[in-house]
């Protein structure tokens, strides 16, 4: 199956119950949800991640949309849930939208992909990859966070 980034919205409610009990951080991840509640980046979220960046693993500015987050709770298999709280949702919403597909484009380097060992090494398969796959995703989650944002949620992610 593979390491998958699995987003799920929080009411400010169900946020201070994973705060509380952060055991429901990770439940929230697998449940089943209104798919205006979950966004499932299968394994595209580390290249998303670069590209928004320019770094792997870099939760600054629009990496926060992938690696941001408070750590609660046990091992999911690929590391604890992350809590993001309404503000750091919208801070990251915020990033998004500044972020022109422009960007993601100059960014997109398939050969220092692989070197940088990006997960999950598909990136030297051709310009389909940005095009049919990191792009919508892209802008899935950049609507997933605009939604969150706007209805003041904060969101639960983590990798399964």
């Amino acid at each position: 199956m593979g390491m998958r980034l699995v987003l799920r919205r929080l009411s400010p409610a169900q946020l201070a119950a994973a705060r509380r009990d952060p055991e429901l951080a990770g439940e929230a991840l697998v449940d089943d949800a209104d798919p205006d509640e979950l966004l499932d980046l299968d394994k595209l979220w580390d290249g998303l991640g670069y590209l928004l960046t320019g770094a792997s693993a870099d939760s600054s500015g629009p990496g926060a949309a992938i690696w941001g987050g408070d750590e609660v709770g046990d091992d999911l298999g690929y590391g604890p849930a992350r809590l993001m709280d309404p503000p750091a949702v919208a801070a990251a919403a915020a990033a998004l939208a500044a972020t022109p597909e422009a960007a993601l484009r100059a960014r997109w380097d398939p050969a220092a992909m692989m070197d940088a060992d990006l997960y999950p090494s598909i990136w030297d398969e051709g310009d389909e990859v940005l095009d049919d796959e990191l792009l919508p995703a892209f802008r899935a989650v950049r609507a997933f966070y605009a939604r969150a944002a706007a209805a003041g949620d904060g969101l639960a992610l983590g990798l399964t």
